[in-house]
């Protein structure tokens, strides 16, 4: 379930750019990453009327979210989910293992990414955000631009990070990949749900979870 914070957008800004669709999911007790990348989103958008602010978030913060978001900034347009939306929360709980229950881990919402198709079922292209992200930059221009050929998503190389460091790469599923391989960073993602849908990328998810202990 969703709801929409009442906003009144820029009808100029509305009617010349295409929406930009902009998903974050977080459960931070306290929000301060979540409004700093909006923040930042904001600022350096040269139509923020065109944003479109997804946020996932647990159910008892939606509310007091939605009005903390609309004194700061009276005009975005502001939906909020439950990770519940889907049955996504039951699917990541039965594939997080008791041995990955660390604290940076063992929030479900750090797996929403890969249900967002059930999530955001009205949306077809989005740009997720981690909250550790902020942004110098405009995303309009990126969003409406970059070509995705058909793939699922785009991501920037995380190479200070090797692939041995996020998984097991001695395990016989991994055999083709070089430990020293390049990661991406998860932190921003362009995402054709469309093509995430049909090539059942959740299930491919669950699958390397099951898989490996250290994902």
């Amino acid at each position: 379930s969703s709801s929409q914070l009442p906003a009144t957008a820029d009808g100029a800004d509305v009617a010349t750019a295409p929406a930009v669709n902009i998903a974050i999911a977080s459960d931070e007790e306290a929000p301060f990453g979540l409004l700093g990348v909006v923040n930042s989103t904001v600022v350096h958008c040269a139509t923020p009327a065109a944003l479109r602010f997804h946020l996932i978030v647990p159910n008892a913060r939606r509310a007091p979210l939605r009005s903390q978001l609309e004194r700061l900034w009276p005009r975005l347009h502001v939906r909020t989910y439950s990770l519940d939306g889907g049955g996504v929360r039951a699917k990541i709980a039965r594939h997080l293992r008791q041995s990955e229950r660390e604290p940076l881990f063992a929030s479900p919402f750090r797996y929403a990414v890969a249900y967002l198709p059930s999530l955001l079922p009205a949306v077809r292209r989005v740009l997720f955000l981690h909250t550790d992200v902020l942004l110098r930059a405009d995303v309009a221009p990126l969003y409406a631009s970059f070509e995705l050929a058909g793939a699922p998503a785009a991501a920037v190389e995380d190479c200070a990070t090797p692939l041995s460091a996020l998984v097991d790469t001695a395990s016989p599923a991994l055999s083709s990949f070089s430990p020293s391989s390049c990661a991406l960073d998860p932190a921003v993602m362009l995402l054709d749900l469309d093509a995430w849908l049909s090539l059942d990328v959740p299930s491919r998810v669950e699958y390397w979870l099951a898989q490996n202990r250290r994902l």
